[in-house]
């Protein structure tokens, strides 16, 4: 798990395919054959709350969440 978590922070093979917002807040990646997604949520401060327009606060906490797509299907990373 430490390797695909790794792969997701690291990942910055951003295209307007795949983040067609520009947000750099989900990630679609393969690894061992397996397609793994990223996705990026922002909260205030007090968890009040997701709000994708925190992305350049300071302030907002970060949550990742990493999913296995066992279907292998494409995803698109969509605005919120």
């Amino acid at each position: 798990m430490n390797e695909v978590a790794g792969a997701v922070r690291r990942f910055d093979t951003f295209t307007p395919e795949n983040n067609p917002y520009g947000k750099h807040y989900c990630a679609s990646l393969v690894m061992a054959g397996h397609r793994i997604i990223g996705k990026i949520e922002y909260y205030p401060p007090n968890y009040a709350g997701n709000d994708p327009h925190l992305a350049d606060d300071p302030f907002a906490k970060r949550a990742m969440t990493i999913m296995l797509n066992k279907k292998s299907q494409s995803i698109l990373c969509t605005n919120y």
